[in-house]
């Protein structure tokens, strides 16, 4: 498990396998970072799933990232263990280009992180590439289970993620608020008589974006999925959870499932990592733009601001 600790502005942070502490050297200070902990980094638009609740809109003719490009603007950023989430488009679709920003990492010391579609994953030789990949590089593994998979689909692929023991250790499983079904998401936390083990969520709020703009999530069905992850919650914290899951959110999941009042207050201060943009940011290493996040329709181009000072110029307002 990777171990870090480093100072940003005026606070310290100290990074551990999937989790981030945040200190301020002083008592009572917000925290003011110099550069941001986390970049969300699009390096491939070409993804061939064709997933109606992308909201990069990504084809299987999608364009991929010029990483010479990309490292020019990127190495503006100190060698701190920066948190890079890889993703796309489907990133297993531009090897060459996936394999030149983890060795980038790798050289600068960042922490990186890849997101890929539960459909690439289909036998054995795919576990040992995404194992041989993450003990290389140290990568923590994303994989988004598509809202329409069967339940023998969610299965094999849990199964097969759960073979490589390196593997295992790494995995956090992507579901899209209100549109993963129900019945799956019970039993992918509750486990199955032969894969009862914990396993690390991450609920992704639904992006009303790209092509995701014209299959919207109805209200009521929201909140079935609310109810839902706040029963999951409840289980935890009486120990009815017997697999001992982990459960994590982006902002947008915090906002549309009204987490916080699920949590007793210290509960909520000592994870929630701030407002989008006080810590993290969008790059758009295809298109050469950088914004606030992956759903922002306000893009700036990175020939016209650096990346830190785009990072800092805005923050007043934020």
């Amino acid at each position: 498990m990777d171990y870090s600790v480093y100072k940003n502005g005026n606070y310290i942070v100290t990074a551990s396998g999937l989790n981030l502490e945040k200190r301020c050297l002083r008592r009572g200070e917000d925290f003011k970072p110099d550069f941001p902990d986390s970049i969300d980094l699009k390096i491939s638009n070409r993804c061939s799933s064709g997933c109606p609740y992308c909201h990069e809109s990504s084809t299987k003719d999608g364009d991929i990232c010029n990483t010479k490009e990309l490292f020019k603007h990127l190495n503006e950023l100190p060698k701190e263990p920066i948190e890079i989430a890889i993703g796309g488009g489907n990133v297993l679709e531009s090897k060459g280009e996936l394999m030149e920003v983890l060795e980038w990492c790798k050289d600068r010391g960042y922490r990186p992180r890849i997101t890929i579609n539960e459909d690439t994953i289909n036998d054995e030789v795919d576990v040992k590439y995404l194992e041989t990949m993450i003990d290389r590089y140290g990568v923590a593994l994303g994989v988004s289970l598509r809202p329409g998979m069967s339940e023998d689909r969610l299965k094999k692929v849990v199964g097969l993620l759960q073979s490589g023991y390196i593997l295992e250790r790494s995995i956090v499983y992507h579901i899209i608020c209100g549109a993963f079904p129900l019945d799956l998401l019970e039993k992918l936390c509750t486990g199955w008589e032969s894969f009862l083990c914990g396993r690390k969520i991450l609920f992704l709020g639904f992006k009303n974006f790209g092509r995701a703009k014209d299959n919207g999530i109805k209200p009521e069905k929201l909140g079935d999925f609310e109810r839902l992850v706040k029963k999951l919650i409840l289980q935890g914290r009486e120990g009815h959870d017997v697999v001992s899951n982990t459960y994590g959110f982006d902002n947008l999941a915090i906002e549309q499932l009204n987490i916080e009042s699920a949590l007793l207050g210290k509960e909520f201060r000592d994870i929630f990592m701030g407002p989008e943009f006080s810590c993290s940011m969008y790059v758009d290493g295809v298109k050469g733009e950088y914004a606030k996040t992956s759903r922002d329709t306000e893009r700036i181009s990175w020939d016209d601001i650096g990346i830190l000072e785009f990072f800092k110029h805005d923050k007043t307002k934020n």
